[in-house]
């Protein structure tokens, strides 16, 4: 299986943890007096927000996924995950880390606990 694919980076460690990309049911519900009025509108990918988790990442990678969020523009996503086959237009909205400062490690090696949330803009096939 093909690691996942953000924008034009194909990444070289997948994420060890990533929200299930499947639709989601959009509906509400309001209380009436002696019953409730439900609306439904189906279910969509389009507005579901997708985490992906690393525990620890290259510093490189990081810098490459920095510029990427950085660019502020709508980019690619393939999960490549065996399941799903679709590829997604996606808004990168945050891309968090910390600093790994253990023993044999540089500051400007490795970044742990990568947090990545991708905003589902549209599918665009497979």
């Amino acid at each position: 299986m093909a690691n996942v694919v953000i924008g034009s980076r194909t990444l070289t460690t997948d994420p060890m943890r990533m929200t299930m990309v499947r639709a989601e049911k959009s509906c509400a519900h309001v209380q009436t007096y002696d019953s409730v009025a439900y609306f439904s509108w189906g279910t969509t990918l389009i507005g579901k927000e997708i985490l992906l988790e690393w525990p620890v990442m290259d510093a490189a990678e990081f810098a490459a996924l920095q510029a990427i969020f950085e660019a502020d523009a709508p980019i690619t996503f393939n999960p490549n995950d065996g399941v799903v086959t679709d590829t997604y237009t996606v808004e990168m909205t945050s891309l968090t880390g910390d600093y790994w400062r253990g023993r044999g490690t540089s500051i400007s090696d490795t970044r742990k606990n990568v947090k990545m949330t991708l905003l589902i803009l549209a599918v665009t096939g497979t």
